[in-house]
């Protein structure tokens, strides 16, 4: 009776191939938009708190969820492509747990997708690099000087370079978010005797 069971459970090979190629399609073309969706939500469960001045995500964080999800259909199509190498030669596919192993390398990947941010609050710049799952802090009274960058003379700002007074620097990207609270970080700044820079022109790809 016991065998019966397994032969009735055990999973064919064809419609498990099926469930992957519908799967592995659904997943490839998710992991394009459906980033922009985990990371929202996902950082918004988290780190949400009233005292940010900003909250950002940078591209990495996206790019990273991304590849996450990719891992796992590159991992479901290596399986169906051993499976059919497998199949022809009249041999059954075995160790189908590696590849679930293997698939599971997706949370962490995601993970640092999710834990890749940066903050601005009353206590200074709260940065958690994409390699890291722990934020470093620099306080305002930490910043040495900023330097901005742009193609085109303080009217278009590209990204700020931050260094602090040990000597360490840090780099944000421009965009709609660090435009809004510009003024009150230079304020801030200024106010802790941090000195800002003349603005730095760079090349435009189109010279």
């Amino acid at each position: 009776m016991s065998t019966e069971r397994l032969i009735k459970w055990k999973i064919d090979p064809d419609q498990l191939n099926m469930v992957l190629v519908i799967l592995s399609v659904m997943i490839f073309l998710s992991s394009f938009m459906l980033p922009l969706v985990f990371i929202l939500i996902l950082q918004d469960v988290f780190y949400f708190s009233r005292d940010h001045w900003i909250f950002v995500a940078p591209r990495s964080a996206y790019y990273t969820f991304g590849a996450g999800m990719l891992w796992t259909v590159l991992i479901m199509v290596a399986y169906m492509i051993v499976s059919h190498l497998r199949d022809r030669a009249k041999k059954e596919t075995k160790h189908g747990w590696a590849f679930v192993l293997a698939g599971l390398l997706f949370i962490p990947i995601c993970t640092l997708g999710v834990t890749n941010y940066y903050f601005i609050d009353d206590e200074g710049f709260h940065i958690n690099e994409l390699t890291s799952y722990q934020a470093d802090h620099y306080p305002w009274g930490s910043i040495e000087e900023v330097q901005t960058y742009g193609e085109e003379n303080g009217d278009y700002y590209t990204h700020f370079v931050f260094r602090t007074e040990n000597n360490d620097t840090f780099t944000l990207t421009y965009d709609h978010n660090l435009a809004s609270m510009r003024r009150n970080i230079f304020r801030t700044l200024e106010a802790h005797g941090a000195e800002i820079l003349e603005h730095q022109l760079i090349e435009s790809e189109d010279t």
